[in-house]
């Protein structure tokens, strides 16, 4: 699109004087990632230009304009996961939207976190796996290739940081084999199942399956977070216990968030269909649905799956969440502990970034709301609520 189209465009949303046809090419501009470079550079113009709205304020109380739009939508680095009209509405007006492109183009200052050297880096692919002899094999420390065997069964650690399991002589493979699939905090890794099933383990999570599935059910056990694309077999339902609750499903993609510092169990759906239970709660959610288990009750919901699955496409992805339950995992990923000093702030967070950078990164998309600051000594980050009032003249 012409940045002159753009503009104009841009012009008739500020008025209020859009032709429906104008409305969803707009629409469609702000949801297109190709044009945000032009609307960084045509909303710093308007914003420079743009005198009526700011007159009256103080450089300062001009910044805090800024500070209050960056709080509700994305900030840099953030996958675009909302409904075009989602993004739209963001934009509270015109004016605003000039204020929020021209601020996310501009650095955060490094002062803006109080920083013990050396930052805190993020986790990496490493693992520990136990088996059925007690033996514990830290895959980190392993060379490729096969790294065990047991009766039947051959376990090969790929380059590319996954566990296969592959079975030589199925009459070899001992019935009750069990083995385990460890992370620690700051730690994430993926394994391929005798029966080509795929799960992704994220930070401080554990997965305890048999080097056979034999019998009528294909059953596993998991502890923290887990994404599984199961491998299709009618016969064999495959089922996942996680803390109260059971999943059942014949072949599907799906994600279990169940840490045991968390309240609730979240079972989120992507493809097939499954079956969650607890007790005489029994609940079926679809594609796109949610289940959520609470003190015995299920309930479910319509989510967006990629927020849910962020995790495991390297991303922190925030729709709404409290400053407690960001904290919780990035003390997962980052191995550190958290220190809240007074209140807690209770804001919800919109956005993401990717889990790759440094902590300080992630705690400065956070803290652009001016609602909270952090400080980081060592492996230990205190997060502090601040009271912001604006003032407009």
């Amino acid at each position: 699109m012409e940045k002159e189209r753009l503009r104009y465009l841009f012009q008739q949303y500020q008025r209020h004087s859009q032709s429906p046809a104008e409305q969803e090419e707009w629409l469609a501009a702000l949801s297109d990632a190709n044009l945000e470079p032009l609307l960084h550079e045509i909303a710093a113009e308007e914003w420079e230009h743009t005198t009526p709205a700011t007159e009256a304020l103080s450089a300062e109380e001009a910044q805090q304009v800024y500070e209050a739009v960056i709080s509700h939508p994305q900030p840099a680095r953030v996958r675009r996961l909302w409904p075009r009209m989602a993004i739209a509405a963001s934009f509270l007006s015109c004016l605003l939207v000039a204020g929020y492109l021209y601020y996310k183009s501009k650095p955060i200052p490094a002062a803006t976190i109080a920083l013990q050297q050396p930052d805190v880096v993020p986790g990496a692919t490493r693992a520990t796996l136990t088996l059925a002899n007690g033996r514990k094999i830290v895959l980190s420390a392993e060379t490729d290739g096969a790294i065990a065997k047991q009766a039947g069964i051959q376990i090969k650690k790929e380059r590319n940081g996954v566990l296969v399991y592959e079975v030589t002589d199925s009459r070899d493979v001992a019935a009750n084999a069990v083995n385990t699939l460890s992370t620690a905090k700051g730690e994430t890794y993926k394994i391929i199942l005798p029966d080509r099933t795929q799960v992704w383990l994220n930070a401080s999570s554990s997965l305890t399956y048999p080097v056979k599935f034999n019998g009528a059910d294909r059953a596993v056990t998991l502890s923290g977070e887990g994404y599984f694309e199961v491998a299709g077999d009618p016969s064999h339902p495959f089922k996942v216990n996680a803390g109260t609750q059971q999943v059942t499903v014949l072949g599907t993609h799906f994600n279990i968030n169940a840490y045991t510092n968390e309240q609730v169990i979240r079972t989120t759906l992507l493809e097939g269909s499954v079956k969650v239970s607890a007790g005489n709660a029994v609940a079926i959610i679809q594609p796109g649905q949610q289940s959520t288990l609470q003190n015995g009750d299920i309930g479910v919901r319509t989510v967006d799956t990629d927020q849910a699955t962020a995790w495991k496409d390297d991303q922190f992805v925030f729709d709404g969440e409290n400053i407690q339950y960001i904290m919780r995992m990035i003390e997962r990923w980052y191995d550190v502990d958290v220190v809240y000093e007074g209140a807690v702030s209770r804001e919800k967070f919109y956005g993401g970034i990717s889990r790759y950078e440094n902590v300080s990164e992630i705690l400065k998309v956070l803290e652009s709301t001016k609602s909270i600051s952090f400080r980081i000594a060592g492996k230990t980050i205190y997060v502090k609520t601040k009271e912001t009032k604006i003032h407009l003249k």
